[in-house]
């Protein structure tokens, strides 16, 4: 469905951020893209999308791909309420369905102008607008910042959804998508399958207070969570120690459960 020939993106002068990338993306996966911050996964999402053009190589797609987008920083003018918005786009893309439906399923409200939206509402309304017309590829760059539990398990039916019907659904996401089959590594400019006997079992820990330091054994990542609080993704077999440690350290912990 999209190939990547000897792929390398750069910005100005500097490093590339990827480079000499070979990767095939096939229909009807959920493709989790995993790595540090900075490591360029919000790179190779653009690409993917097709928003982005890389400086080097080429990527190659199928004729008439239709492509859902939802960048990590939502910005739409701030008058719009969110259905106003999803009508726009419909009529940009041509198509008869504004995204309603989807919109429903994840509790996003439609009839208040998007600048008046909190962080997570302003998600549902980009999420809404990426999955409206059933494309052919969806691609969400950490579509679940600022969602709560029943938002999140609806988009996670969502994107298994999706990709039941045959869409590729690419994804980057610092707590991890349960419905993902297959998982991508993004590390010192190269993208690599990750085997699916090296993905250990996780868990998805949501606290406040200090968050878990880097190096924190069996800590996968760690990113800002809503009210100010934190959400890190950790191997089941260091849960408990990582439980205590930011239990020590004076943390709270709001939420344990699967990743």
């Amino acid at each position: 469905m999209i190939a990547f020939h000897q792929v390398a993106k750069r910005y100005g002068l500097r490093a590339p951020v990827l480079r000499d990338v070979d990767l095939e993306l096939g229909a009807g996966a959920v493709v989790a893209v995993q790595g540090a911050n900075g490591a360029g996964k919000s790179t190779l999402l653009r690409l993917v999308a097709g928003v982005s053009a890389p400086s080097r190589g080429r990527v190659e797609r199928a004729s008439g791909l239709r492509t859902g987008y939802a960048p990590e920083g939502f910005a739409a003018v701030p008058g719009l309420t969110g259905h106003a918005w999803l009508r726009q786009l419909a009529r940009v893309r041509g198509d008869a369905v504004a995204g309603e439906e989807v919109a429903a399923a994840l509790d996003a409200p439609l009839q208040r102008p998007l600048g008046a939206l909190s962080h997570g509402q302003r998600q549902r309304v980009a999420l809404a607008a990426a999955l409206a017309g059933e494309p052919d590829v969806v691609v969400l760059d950490e579509p679940t910042a600022g969602l709560d539990e029943a938002s999140r398990a609806a988009l996670d039916g969502l994107l298994t959804g999706a990709a039941a019907r045959g869409a590729l659904v690419v994804c980057a996401d610092h707590v991890g998508l349960p419905g993902a089959t297959r998982r991508l590594r993004v590390h010192d400019g190269g993208v690599q399958w990750v085997a699916a006997a090296a993905v250990a079992p996780r868990m998805r820990v949501v606290g406040a207070g200090e968050p878990p330091p880097d190096g924190a054994p069996g800590l996968v990542d760690v990113a800002p969570g809503a009210d100010g609080g934190w959400v890190a993704l950790v191997e089941a077999a260091h849960s408990d120690a990582l439980l205590a440690a930011v239990l020590a350290a004076g943390a709270s912990v709001r939420e344990v459960g699967p990743a």
